[in-house]
């Protein structure tokens, strides 16, 4: 869209919004912001006040005032190019929640990745905070090139496809178990294991994907000669089983299928006797009793090749 009416200008003004109308307004946000940046550091502190929404319009208005704004222009565009990853190297996580809740707290992990950035340069999303985080790397106040951005980006994906390789508990929480998915919540949480992340918290499809990320980043083979021949660690197969059991349990309860405790009234020596058997048995009161009763039950009505007794 053209910033002004060109009707109603001189040649070179017309000539001037034309070259900005094609060089400046179909910037992305992201191109936009470093160009901004970047105009700010070079040229006028001034470029640094223009706000986030319309900032292209907002940069070409500025630009138009400068007799150069061409040779300003084409090395502002320069600079991004060499700053800025293209946007295919994020496409293996622009649709995916899951693995963009993963990354986002891997690169802050990786040891390659400990250089200065930021995630809110952008909007709200995960996927902005990443965009944002690998747009503004520096290091010792300069930002990275392109090349070293790709290379920790691709290092990223590496450590992704290792920990999907090894995924045997996504299919297990099913999309659509609301029930499960909030099971499986409750239980990252109570062991302190479900990490940050911006969601719907109404949507229980954003939630599953934050819970598969928070199971994914247990023990997170950060280091890549790790992650090249990565195994679940015992750690999380045993978190994994108590998860699972939890469910298993939550659904027996929820069906009814419990045990039920039974009172019997014993008196003050019997129900010493019992506790102190089961002491010894290593075994609960109750289930001590339960093996006593099964134990005579089975003396009583089987013999001793296991066929049942019947009495008249």
């Amino acid at each position: 869209m053209a910033l002004h009416k060109h009707n109603d200008l001189d040649q070179e003004s017309r000539d001037r919004h034309r070259y900005l109308d094609k060089k400046v307004i179909p910037l992305s946000a992201r191109e936009a912001m470093c160009l901004r940046d970047y105009l700010a550091e070079t040229l006028d502190n001034e470029f640094q006040e223009l706000s986030f929404e319309n900032l292209q319009k907002q940069l070409a208005s500025l630009l138009f005032e400068y007799d150069n704004y061409r040779d300003i222009i084409n090395k502002g565009l320069l600079f991004s190019g060499s700053s800025l990853i293209s946007e295919e190297n994020f496409q293996w996580l622009i649709n995916d929640l899951r693995a963009q809740i993963f990354t986002i707290n891997t690169l802050q992990k990786i040891e390659a990745a400990k250089s200065e950035s930021v995630l809110n340069k952008y909007g709200s999303s995960i996927m902005d905070s990443i965009y944002s985080y690998f747009d503004f790397l520096s290091l010792d106040g300069k930002l990275l090139n392109s090349n070293r951005k790709v290379d920790l980006l691709a290092k990223a994906k590496i450590i992704w496809d290792a920990v999907c390789e090894e995924d045997n508990y996504s299919e297990w929480l099913k999309d659509d178990n609301i029930k499960q998915v909030r099971k499986a919540r409750e239980y990252l949480k109570k062991d302190n294991r479900y990490v940050d992340a911006n969601i719907d918290n109404s949507n229980y499809s954003e939630i599953r994907s934050r819970v598969l990320a928070s199971i994914d980043l247990i023990d997170n083979p950060i280091r890549m000669t790790l992650s090249k021949n990565y195994k679940q660690s015992d750690t999380k197969v045993l978190f994994l089983k108590k998860m699972k059991n939890a469910w298993v349990q939550q659904k027996q309860r929820d069906e009814g299928k419990t045990k039920k405790p039974y009172h019997l009234p014993l008196t003050v020596s019997t129900n010493a006797n019992l506790k102190e058997l089961a002491g010894v048995n290593n075994l609960t009161p109750a289930k001590q009793l339960e093996v006593l009763i099964n134990s005579e039950h089975k003396k009583v009505f089987f013999d001793d090749d296991g066929k049942r007794k019947y009495y008249t």
